[in-house]
């Protein structure tokens, strides 16, 4: 039997067990010839003497676990400044005198209940349509800390607000356009004020009648290209009065358009003037509606206009009224 070649502590109880159960296997040629390297010997047999490899893991001491880390801090939000401040609500608007004012609230709804008022609908003390600045935000512990100052503000009558008088403290220009202001009503013609005695423009046919009965005579009624009416003229020479009468059909309604007075006329106008009175007095009685243009010299004044008025016509040597008519004189 070939000894086995077995190295102390090497070989396992396999090994040896394969070796003496084959004692007369011959060896191949191979393995005869194949030389082991010394590196392989030295490396795969240690001695005896040698102590067999210790794990690394098993050599060293387990070092020490690093402490862990604190977690991190949780980060606190910084409150905005803006955010702890009182919020008010401004307007700005006129009080009764008139007073520019600026008025606070810290409600916004009782801002824009003046603000309506101020637009508009007014009160005891505030000027209606007089709303210049529409009601804003301001952040501040005080109006004054941020419109003008502390000292021009005081306590409103409504509790926990604030009011300041002589200027608009909201910066900017106004947002809040002011109405346009109507224009003037155009003053009532002077013939619907004035008449001459009891006969007024306009009159119905049927009172003239009443007044003055039946005219001594009267035209055919004819169609004007300038009035775009049938006219017809009714005279009445012992009263001194000659009627122009206008409709719109041939058959009527007539109405009276134009009065024509001379000697003997006695009717006076509402102011008094009749036929023979001077001139001063004409011009002292009409002089607010005495149309400077349409003078001719002493002879004549126009009160109102021509196309709708009264003309007093004088005697250029008396300088006395002769002739008043009230109508149209110029198409």
């Amino acid at each position: 039997m070939r000894p086995c070649r077995l190295l102390p502590l090497a070989c396992s109880f396999a090994v040896a067990l394969a070796c003496t159960s084959a004692p007369n296997q011959p060896v191949p040629e191979a393995s005869k010839s194949e030389a082991v390297p010394e590196a392989s010997k030295s490396q795969s047999a240690p001695s005896d003497s040698q102590p067999l490899p210790v794990p690394a893991a098993s050599q060293t001491s387990a070092a020490p676990a690093e402490p862990g880390l604190p977690p991190p801090a949780s980060k606190t939000p910084t409150p905005d400044p803006a955010a702890s401040q009182v919020r008010w609500w401004c307007a700005c608007y006129s009080r009764v005198g008139p007073t520019p004012a600026t008025a606070c609230r810290q409600a916004q709804v009782d801002c824009q209940r003046l603000e309506a008022k101020a637009r508009s609908g007014g009160g005891n003390s505030i000027v209606p349509g007089s709303l210049t600045h529409a009601c804003r935000e301001v952040a501040a512990e005080h109006p004054g800390d941020v419109l003008g100052t502390r000292e021009q503000w005081k306590p409103s009558e409504r509790p926990g607000a604030w009011v300041s008088f002589g200027a608009c403290l909201l910066p900017g220009p106004p947002d809040v356009e002011k109405p346009a202001a109507p224009e003037p009503a155009e003053p009532p013609s002077i013939l619907a004020r004035d008449k001459l005695g009891d006969l007024a423009i306009d009159m119905p046919i049927a009172d003239v009648e009443k007044q003055l009965g039946r005219p001594a005579s009267r035209t055919r009624p004819e169609w004007s290209e300038g009035t775009v009416e049938f006219g017809q003229t009714w005279r009445y020479p012992a009263k001194g009065l000659e009627l122009t009468l206008t409709a719109p059909s041939k058959g009527g309604p007539y109405t009276l358009a134009g009065i024509r007075a001379t000697a003997p006329c006695a009717l006076r106008t509402p102011r008094g003037i009749g036929l023979g009175d001077a001139h001063a007095a004409v011009k002292a009685a009409y002089l607010a509606d005495i149309d400077p243009e349409e003078q001719d010299a002493d002879l004549s004044i126009v009160v109102g206009s021509i196309y709708s008025g009264i003309i007093f016509t004088f005697d250029a040597k008396l300088e006395k009224v002769t002739e008043i008519f009230l109508g149209a004189a110029a198409e």
